[in-house]
């Protein structure tokens, strides 16, 4: 190996995109395609398989009608999971799950799941 690609390797290691380590999806309750009755649509809560800062990644639920009010569960430091309450009982329809990294930018992730009466 030369000096010169020895130096290209070290600096690409180094560089932030190498050390941003992703926060991949593992699942989901409701789970991800998945039917739930109304009654039991009270929250919403997606693990993934790495730690991470809460304020790292943004979430947001959503039918046609645009986007579903969430009140975000917290607790302190790193965790594998992200909970929320819905607040107002869920009407039947199709509703979307969306996630993204916040220094990811406008990359969302998305999955859906149903609420039947």
């Amino acid at each position: 190996m030369t000096l010169a690609y020895a130096i290209i390797l070290t600096l690409m290691m180094a560089s932030p995109a190498a050390a941003h380590a992703i926060i991949e999806f593992d699942h989901a309750q409701p789970a991800v395609g998945s039917t739930v009755d109304a009654n039991d649509a009270h929250y919403l809560a997606i693990w993934f398989r790495a730690q991470f800062e809460r304020d790292e990644i943004e979430i947001r639920l959503r039918n046609g009608q645009g986007v579903v009010p969430l009140v975000a569960l917290h607790e302190d430091g790193p965790t594998w999971e992200i909970i929320a309450r819905v607040p107002n009982m869920l009407p039947p329809g199709i509703y979307f799950v969306d996630w993204r990294e916040i220094d990811e930018g406008e990359l969302w992730h998305t999955y859906h799941f149903i609420v039947t009466k």
